[in-house]
């Protein structure tokens, strides 16, 4: 079975049928590797954030050539800084098994690295109350108006 094939199926026939004049926006948390959701949510004309703290290439250059807004931070019960424990897979780094906690749990690579962190209430309201998110510079991030 094909589930990430499946899930994007039944979006784009969705998403346009509850929402015809695209003004919602589409979130994307935890983007990943592969399937990327957001780009389904850009390509049907919505508003898409992504947030990824450790973006590939691949949604580097499809951010970069797209509506998406690319956010390669942590979401988070705070705002600022945290660890992030890299994650690997059959011995070899895996961003996908990255985490904030600090639990030696089955696929912890013992790296670490300091990633910016946002919690889920500053994310709304800075997406949500016709704000921009200023561009993540010297370790900080705020909101501004339009």
């Amino acid at each position: 079975m094909r589930v990430e094939n499946c899930c994007q199926a039944l979006l784009a026939d969705l998403l346009p049928t509850i929402d015809p004049q695209r003004s919602g926006k589409c979130l994307d948390v935890g983007v990943g590797t592969f399937a990327f959701y957001c780009q389904l949510f850009a390509e049907l004309g919505f508003e898409t954030i992504a947030v990824e703290p450790l973006p590939v290439k691949k949604l580097k250059q499809l951010s970069d050539h797209s509506q998406i807004k690319l956010l390669p931070i942590c979401l988070s019960n705070r705002d600022g800084e945290q660890t992030l424990y890299l994650g690997k897979f059959a011995g070899l780094f895996n961003s996908n098994f990255s985490s904030l906690s600090a639990v030696k749990y089955l696929h912890n690579s013992g790296k670490i690295r300091s990633n910016l962190v946002m919690s889920v209430l500053m994310l709304i309201s800075c997406f949500s109350l016709g704000s921009r998110l200023l561009p993540v510079h010297r370790r900080n991030f705020g909101c501004s108006p339009p």
